[in-house]
């Protein structure tokens, strides 16, 4: 199917970071097996539907810095990756936490130009949200930049790498 040529490089950045991480899938690769397989990967408050899974990521495009460069915008787009886990009766809820943050962190560094979609994604921090060990349900983020260019006059226009 093409691609809808309205669609700004900005959203199929934020599509393709969404779809690597619903291609994961629990038990795999062989050898070097993911933990995690994400229940629901959303661009919204998952709210409610949180309560009852496992795993839920929620994708969050937010604050975008802009360069201007002759012919080109040199852009800088904050996305927050929010989860929220189950925590199981006798499990510790950092270690848990710690668990999903690395899964995350992994699955961000395999693919750091989201398949030809961005000049890099780079972590510049994340959080943990544990307010006490008996908590069963944990949330945490990550913070990443996603870096890219498009034309100077129109942001559904990709112009390649840089030179």
């Amino acid at each position: 199917m093409a691609e809808d040529p309205n669609v700004t490089v900005r959203e199929r950045a934020v599509r393709r970071l969404v779809q690597i991480f619903e291609d994961v899938k629990e038990g795999l690769p062989v050898g070097d097996p993911y933990t995690v397989q994400w229940s629901l990967v959303l661009r919204q408050r998952a709210g409610a539907r949180a309560d009852k899974k496992r795993y839920v990521l929620q994708v969050f495009d937010t604050t975008e810095s802009k360069v201007a460069q002759v012919g080109w915008m040199d852009c800088t787009l904050r996305v927050i990756l929010e989860f929220v886990a189950l925590v199981d009766s006798k499990a510790d809820p950092s270690r848990v936490g710690n668990r999903v943050l690395g899964e995350i962190q992994r699955r961000v560094r395999e693919d750091i130009y989201l398949n030809d979609t961005v000049l890099n994604v780079v972590e510049v921090g994340n959080e943990l949200d544990v307010d006490g060990t008996t908590d069963r349900q944990i949330t945490g983020a990550v913070f990443v930049n996603v870096r890219y260019k498009h034309d100077q006059n129109d942001p559904r226009s990709d112009v390649g790498s840089f030179p």
